[in-house]
């Protein structure tokens, strides 16, 4: 599903309008916007490329074991940092697995790329990443947040979204997207999703958005 500028529609309606029948599904945005800000073209499709990471990950949390690099544990640490000479050292506790990121770390959270293969099951990273910076072939990664969990009636999701900015001085194509997570305790980043689209050129000044909704309908 390809429309125009301006387009806003709800999950109930994005769960119609793709015919997602399952208990369990996914689905993500692209919307392309110009130098402006202005939304000129937004895509709108299912995600049917969960990889066999996501159930290595249910697995792991199941469980409660280490399984092939996934585990769910806390891990305290302690961290400092040196002010006019003084240096103040804190402990926090950080959670296990994360799909958020910070602006400009490109090692997880939503990620994005330039490659066609068809996903397999066995994927562990995009094709051909493209990379934070201001280099040729590279975008600005803004941070990766997770939104709210809402539920709506028998059906409850949350989004996770991230934007890329091209300041590259040329236009770059994307052809594939994918969400990965940070695991804590192994220090590993797992991808969890990967999907191929109908390519998308970025001109340079230009900026992409990518929402992934996760949902469970009843």
């Amino acid at each position: 599903m390809s429309v125009g500028a301006g387009y806003s529609v709800s999950v109930e309606d994005l769960l119609e309008k793709l015919r997602l029948h399952y208990n369990v599904a996914s689905f993500f945005r692209v919307d392309l916007a110009d130098g402006g800000g202005e939304t000129v073209k937004t895509l709108v499709k299912p995600s049917n490329s969960f990889l066999l990471s996501f159930m290595d990950m249910l697995y792991s949390l199941f469980t409660a074991k280490l399984y092939m690099d996934f585990a769910y544990s806390w891990l305290r640490r302690t961290e400092s940092f040196t002010i006019e000479g003084r240096t103040t050292s804190y402990t926090r506790d950080i959670a296990g697995i994360q799909a958020w990121a910070l602006k400009e770390d490109d090692s997880h959270g939503i990620i994005v790329g330039t490659g066609t293969a068809p996903p397999t099951a066995y994927d562990t990273w995009l094709e051909s990443q493209v990379r934070n910076g201001t280099g040729a072939g590279q975008m600005l990664h803004m941070s990766c947040d997770i939104l709210t969990r809402r539920v709506v009636a028998d059906m409850s999701s949350f989004d996770v979204k991230r934007s890329f900015v091209n300041a590259s001085g040329g236009a770059i194509r994307v052809s594939e997207l994918g969400l990965a997570v940070h695991v804590v305790r192994t220090g590993r980043n797992k991808l969890l999703i990967r999907d191929v689209i109908d390519p998308l050129d970025v001109p340079d000044g230009w900026s992409l958005t990518v929402t992934y909704t996760i949902l469970v309908k009843l």
